[in-house]
């Protein structure tokens, strides 16, 4: 049943004469924001929603509702929102020792802050004290007006931190790759690195997204789920969480598993549309039959996700339409309630390269099963768009037609978004931006991957993030050219027992006679055991893999300032052990 406070009955056509306004504000919409609309199909725009908004209303009495956004309280609302926000960033950033002080009842001094932050930017420190200091003035009994707790040493610690900051920002210049090579270095993807070096990702990613945000006078909430019952006969596909169907397909249905990644559900569906649907004109926009729909949506049930849709001779329209169905269905949305709201954020910073940059970092920051989803999805609807001659499906028709499905939510921020066409548009323009730029979301920034190197590097090198004087003598360290780090300059224990070496893995040549010279001799962790091979100027992992007659393996950078890296076949090697790592491994796997 539709919600009374839903109105449906809005016209789904807004006139171009006409100035489009917001709804609570006299105001016109910027310029920037009507070239938007006038790329977007508006009045399919609208329709989407409203009938995205009414299905779920219809669906309100089976289930309990889903959470919304957390957004900034409005005057007279109590200070535990903030509070709440500010404590989940600083647990989701990694300072989760700043949040226990906190919920212990206690101030975060300065020094607190600063024993945490010495690897970071200055405005990544801002993000970080913005929120240290909403907490202070929370604590009952202390003065509010100081925004950050004083202690004795505060002053000195704001000095030592911005010492710190320029003697890090020395150091990642040495790490970075485009500072060590003359040629551009492959990117790295986020799917190359080891599962600890990802969780590091992750922290770095929000803390620098917050940054980026807050940057442009935006303020980046995380939003929050609340725990959804069924209050009627629970199904097997549609309404059930993505992490739950793939552990299903993992223990009931590994027999027919075609994409470990991703729900078989997901999978069928997503090959048959690539096989049988491409030339369907109106693809995902065309509605299919009713009653073949509910039908098909029934059988997909009882057969648990593994339906074979072309023996059953499933029209594309049909499958089309469950899909949208499948994904606005999800109790956590595909792009989690979380970080629903920011991925719309994204489309309010004014520079296109910034708005990318923060769409990667929030892709990256998804639960991987999520992101896999989204990846496979996201490069199949390019594919569909690729056909848009045939089809007539291009990039900005499917964005009409996906918003809905991938932004609304039911609860306070849908209504909002049914109120503000504004909203709805830019919601529409993100998953324009994300089809538009699907093949580099995973590609991590380089400032990301040079930090996730100097964090680790850190905590393998002896000293620790939080300990202001290791972090300083490690800095400084650095920039001296001096070793006076807490180890040796071969590779931990560990690297060497894991790749059975009984020395360094590099021996560096000196008038090498041959031609190119040998410019070092790398012994490479393989099945176990170890080899050696020629490293020469224009060394790549991929002629080091053939020189190993591993042509069909991949070569990793392991150890050191990484935790696990898969290398790009054009990765050169000499840089690697030269300045960016020369503590790290070759490892063929």
């Amino acid at each position: 049943m539709v919600s009374p406070k839903t109105n449906f009955k809005r016209s789904a056509t807004i006139s171009s004469a006409a100035p489009l306004r917001h709804k609570d504000k006299a105001q016109p919409i910027t310029k920037q924001m009507r070239s938007t609309f006038e790329a977007l199909d508006l009045e399919t725009l609208l329709s989407e929603f409203r009938a995205v908004a009414q299905q779920k209303n219809e669906l309100a009495g089976d289930e309990e509702e889903e959470a919304d956004v957390t957004e900034s309280p409005s005057k007279g609302e109590a200070a535990s929102s903030p509070a709440s926000g500010a404590l989940q960033w600083l647990k989701s950033s990694g300072l989760d020792s700043l949040a226990e002080l906190h919920e212990n009842g206690q101030r975060i001094l300065d020094s607190h802050v600063h024993k945490l932050t010495g690897h970071f930017m200055p405005e990544q420190i801002d993000s970080v004290m913005r929120r240290v200091s909403s907490l202070n003035r929370l604590l009952k009994g202390k003065d509010a007006a100081t925004s950050v707790g004083a202690d004795a040493g505060s002053a000195a610690g704001a000095d030592t931190s911005a010492q710190f900051q320029t003697q890090a920002k020395s150091r990642m210049s040495t790490l970075s790759v485009s500072t060590s090579l003359g040629d551009a270095e492959p990117c790295t993807v986020y799917s190359d690195l080891g599962e600890a070096d990802k969780a590091q990702v992750a922290h770095l990613n929000l803390i620098s997204l917050t940054s980026l945000l807050e940057s442009a006078g935006l303020t980046l909430t995380l939003g929050k789920m609340k725990k959804r019952k069924k209050k009627k006969g629970e199904t097997k596909v549609f309404g059930v969480d993505l992490t739950t169907l793939l552990e299903l397909d993992a223990t009931e249905r590994m027999h027919k598993i075609t994409d470990p990644e991703v729900p078989l559900y997901v999978a069928s569906v997503l090959s048959f549309l690539n096989e049988k649907g491409k030339d369907e004109e109106g693809i995902f926009r065309k509605a299919g039959g009713a009653i073949r729909i509910r039908d098909l949506r029934e059988r997909i049930d009882t057969e648990s996700g593994a339906t074979d849709f072309a023996a059953c001779g499933s029209r594309p329209h049909d499958v089309a339409a469950l899909l949208k169905q499948f994904l606005r269905d999800l109790p956590e949305p595909l792009l989690t309630h979380q970080f629903l709201d920011a991925f719309a954020m994204t489309q309010k910073l004014k520079d296109e390269a910034d708005q990318l940059k923060a769409l990667s970092l929030l892709v990256m920051m998804l639960p991987t099963v999520h992101q896999a989803v989204l990846k496979k999805l996201l490069k199949f609807l390019a594919g569909i768009a690729a056909n848009e001659e045939k089809n007539k499906m291009g990039i900005p028709a499917l964005a009409v037609v996906f918003a809905p499905s991938l932004f609304f939510v039911r609860g306070k921020l849908g209504q909002k978004m049914l109120e503000k066409v504004e909203m709805q548009v830019t919601s529409a323009n993100s998953v324009k931006m994300l089809l538009t730029h699907h093949d580099k979301l995973w590609n991590l920034p380089e400032d990301i991957l040079v930090q996730l190197r100097f964090v680790t590097e850190l905590r393998v090198s002896g000293a620790k993030a939080n300990k202001a004087k290791d972090v300083k003598k490690l800095l400084e360290a650095n920039a001296s050219g001096k070793d006076v780090r807490k180890r040796s300059k071969a590779p931990s224990k560990e690297v060497l027992a894991a790749a059975k070496l009984d020395g360094p893995p590099v021996e560096w040549v000196t008038n090498s006679p041959d031609s190119p010279p040998v410019e070092a001799i790398v012994s490479v962790g393989m099945r176990g055991n170890m080899k050696k091979v020629n490293i020469y100027a224009n060394s790549t992992a991929r002629t080091v893999l053939a020189d190993l007659g591993s042509s069909d393996k991949t070569l990793h950078e392991q150890g050191g300032n990484i935790g696990d890296r898969r290398l790009h076949p054009k990765s050169k090697i000499l840089p690697i052990f030269k300045h960016i790592n020369p503590d790290g491994q070759l490892v063929v796997i």
